[in-house]
């Protein structure tokens, strides 16, 4: 069975450099595990390749002065490519862009064009922007004129900008957009997978908290009526890669693990 890892950054110094400082320590207290040390992107690809993963999803992320030229986090989407290019066909790119400081349409429309990445990734509360802000609309349009996926960071770090509520409103104005909420699922639960029920254009992705107490219902889901709408991310590096291992002694069928583990991505980013 192939498993393509829909969030599976590369922990190279340059990815990392956003992660590895003493600011960040409670956040690896949170999540359970210590940060893994900065490697090649050969040795990321080898343990990929141990813990038995097709491909993995790299998405950007990137966060600028206010003067759009000095990046103050993030990797930029050309070194995204590199890593693509390098990767012998492991890696897929998913853009990052700064909707605050840059041009953030004309970006993504140069990293699908000219960069051949595969959606935009937005990590809203680095922001403070709701996903319904109109300040994102024109990056939600240029997505879908594309026909390239938005990915949201979601989830309970991510607190009131996350709330599924949000996601509803800009399916509905972005029928055509392809959305998937990462570390959604959590801890709406319910609320998310009423969503992703009620809207074709909604996919969710539960990475981390798929282990958390109160979870259980998106497992359910995923080897249900929701068979179609959830794939896996392992949220590599702050989950290890060998995370795998865990999520398939979950209760779900063989045909519908295929799905989440493989064929559901691929809907969401157009692979294959």
């Amino acid at each position: 069975m192939k498993i393509i890892d829909s969030r599976c950054r590369p922990n190279t110094p340059e990815f990392m450099a956003m992660y590895n400082k003493p600011a960040n320590a409670g956040t690896w207290k949170k999540f359970g595990y210590p940060c893994p040390p900065d490697v090649s992107l050969d040795t990321f690809l080898d343990n990929l390749d141990k813990a038995g993963i097709y491909k993995g999803i790299f998405l950007g992320r990137q966060v600028y002065q206010p003067d759009g030229v000095t990046m103050v986090k993030g990797v930029t989407n050309d070194y995204v490519k590199q890593c693509v290019d390098n990767s012998h066909g492991k890696l897929v790119g998913v853009a990052g862009v700064d909707p605050l400081h840059t041009d953030a349409a004309a970006e993504l429309d140069r990293a699908v064009n000219e960069l051949g990445l595969k959606g935009v990734s937005i990590d809203l509360d680095t922001f403070s922007v709701y996903p319904q802000d109109r300040i994102l609309f024109p990056i939600f349009d240029k997505a879908q004129k594309l026909g390239v996926a938005v990915s949201f960071t979601m989830g309970p770090l991510v607190g009131r900008f996350s709330h599924p509520d949000y996601i509803d409103i800009v399916a509905g104005e972005f029928p055509d957009l392809r959305i998937l909420c990462s570390h959604g699922c959590y801890p709406q639960v319910t609320e998310f997978i009423g969503l992703a029920y009620r809207c074709d254009n909604v996919w969710l992705e539960a990475s981390i908290y798929e282990f958390l107490p109160g979870a259980t219902p998106i497992i359910e889901a995923a080897n249900g009526f929701l068979s179609d709408k959830i794939v896996y991310g392992s949220a590599f590096p702050f989950n290890p890669i060998e995370i795998i291992d865990t999520f398939k002694k979950f209760p779900i069928s063989e045909e519908n693990m295929e799905k989440v583990l493989y064929k559901n991505v691929c809907d969401v980013y157009k692979i294959d």
